[in-house]
């Protein structure tokens, strides 16, 4: 169906509707535990919605680095917006957005520990064209794990 479902049902799910479109990012990460010597590249984004507008798709691929799947949504049964994220390097997380902000165009997820100890906030602030994205994950003790910006411009918007 790709983006034939791009409206949504809710307010709150018509905020995800920011996320689609073909996007170039830019990232750097400072160095961290997971990443000593920091990190910084170039990648895509592909944001669409798939299943008949239930659920958001992401492509990301930093070819050097890292491929991604990442799938989001509103979930109107909890009242709440949940983001699943899976790796190349086989990695999973999952992520609740605790709340979004229309006017400035904010959401901030939180990862969901299941008992590693980890805890982490992935801040997106979005504009018209563009997104910066915060991303933070820290160890039980505070250390920290990862940190980085990522800026990412919109290349193509699709049609509605």
């Amino acid at each position: 169906m790709g983006n034939a479902a791009f409206a949504q049902k809710s307010p709150e799910a018509e905020f995800l509707n920011h996320y689609v479109g073909t996007w170039k990012s830019e990232a750097v990460f400072k160095p961290s535990k997971w990443l000593p010597e920091g990190w910084e590249g170039v990648g895509t984004v592909d944001a669409k919605w798939i299943l008949d507008g239930n659920l958001q798709q992401m492509e990301i691929i930093y070819s050097d680095l890292v491929q991604m799947l990442v799938i989001q949504r509103y979930n109107q049964k909890t009242n709440r917006y949940e983001r699943w994220k899976i790796d190349s390097w086989g990695d999973s997380s999952y992520w609740l957005g605790r709340s979004h902000n229309e006017e400035v165009k904010s959401m901030t997820w939180k990862y969901v520990d299941f008992g590693s100890g980890l805890s982490g906030t992935w801040v997106n602030k979005l504009s018209e064209g563009k997104a910066i994205t915060r991303m933070l994950m820290k160890d039980v003790h505070g250390n920290v794990l990862m940190d980085g910006v990522i800026e990412a411009r919109r290349t193509e918007q699709p049609a509605e």
